[in-house]
């Protein structure tokens, strides 16, 4: 597989697709003479869409597909599962952000998730819960268009806060 690919590449000048080539099958030829699966694995996504990458046009989906699975090679390459989950989250919603044009909705997953991967890095309940409940009625109030009752509502959030605070000061 190795040697047939350069024979190809000298026998041809659209060095593009050429490149494209070799480099599909010089990880499979790194894939065939290894046995460490979870680092091939690794490899061969890294490079495959490397070279989706390259042949392709589209910016903004590539963009997106690259840093979707450039984010899964490296949860695949270490151990560290609070932060690789917290790090895979985090641009997981940020490749849904680029492929879409509903803002309103879009703003609304991005801050959801954004508090998310805060809460997931740190140990702080108190302060974390209470970053979560007052993002958590943020992005009610942007999902709905019924201004009175989510006055309501951000106002019984807000008094939550309040009683809150007032029992840990006790």
């Amino acid at each position: 597989m190795h040697f047939e690919v350069r024979s190809v590449l000298m026998a041809s000048d659209d060095m593009d697709s050429l490149l494209n080539l070799y480099m599909h099958f010089e990880v499979r030829s790194v894939l065939m003479a290894s046995d460490d699966m979870d680092s091939l694995l690794n490899l061969y996504m890294h490079f495959e869409v490397r070279s989706v990458l390259m042949a392709s046009d589209n910016m903004d989906s590539l963009l997106n597909l690259y840093m979707h699975f450039e984010v899964r090679s490296v949860v695949m390459a270490s151990d560290d599962m609070d932060s690789l989950l917290n790090l895979y989250m985090q641009f997981e919603v940020r490749s849904v952000l680029m492929a879409s044009d509903n803002m309103d909705s879009l703003l609304n997953l991005y801050m959801h998730f954004e508090v998310r991967s805060v809460l997931m890095a740190s140990d702080n309940m108190d302060s974390l819960l209470n970053l979560y409940m007052h993002f958590k009625v943020r992005s009610v109030l942007m999902a709905s268009d019924d201004m009175d009752s989510l006055q309501v509502s951000f106002k019984t959030f807000g008094m939550i806060f309040t009683k809150e605070k007032d029992v840990h000061e006790r």
